[in-house]
């Protein structure tokens, strides 16, 4: 593990991107939880009405460095200002987290602060739900068909239905 301490990763920066992007959707910063698999991010709107459970294993990275902690790492993560250093990078990132997390592409790189993980809010307990039913769904399938801002999904008696609402565009 080069550094004592370093962490060293490279991921296509859309992917990262994406990953940020839903991150965002809920909350500003939160804990980033680092282990031998996987990258995890568990974290509730202030209002405890949002929920985001993001998970990317490291089969979504190109260069995963191995954790040798027994434990897992867990930074504090600016979502924020993540967004803001991946908005120009193209192609794969390569990403060092140590104290700080400094990220690279082909044009630029970039020194983010990280913060301390035990100012931000506790990850919250995510009740165990049975559901009945499950639909899996081909990924490029789903987008082939309708997209819009409200979908609902739908499964009875043995078929799954889709709904949307709003401005639907084919994508």
């Amino acid at each position: 593990m080069g550094e004592q301490g370093m962490l060293r990763f490279r991921i296509d920066a859309s992917v990262l991107r994406e990953c940020v992007g839903a991150v965002l959707a809920v909350v500003d910063e939160a804990r980033l939880k680092i282990d031998k698999e996987r990258w995890k991010v568990c974290a509730v709107d202030p209002a405890n009405v949002a929920l985001v459970d993001l998970e990317l294993r490291k089969e979504a990275f190109y260069e995963y460095e191995e954790y040798e902690g027994e434990e897992e790492k867990v930074v504090g993560i600016p979502f924020g200002k993540l967004r803001d250093a991946l908005r120009f990078a193209a192609g794969d990132v390569s990403l060092s987290i140590n104290e700080k997390m400094v990220l690279q592409s082909s044009a630029y790189a970039y020194t983010l602060s990280l913060l301390d993980p035990s100012s931000l809010r506790a990850e919250p307990k995510i009740p165990e739900l049975n559901f009945s039913t499950r639909v899996v769904v081909n990924y490029p399938k789903l987008k082939l068909g309708a997209c819009s801002p409200r979908c609902a999904f739908t499964a009875r008696f043995g078929r799954a239905h889709s709904r949307s609402s709003g401005l639907v565009r084919l994508v």
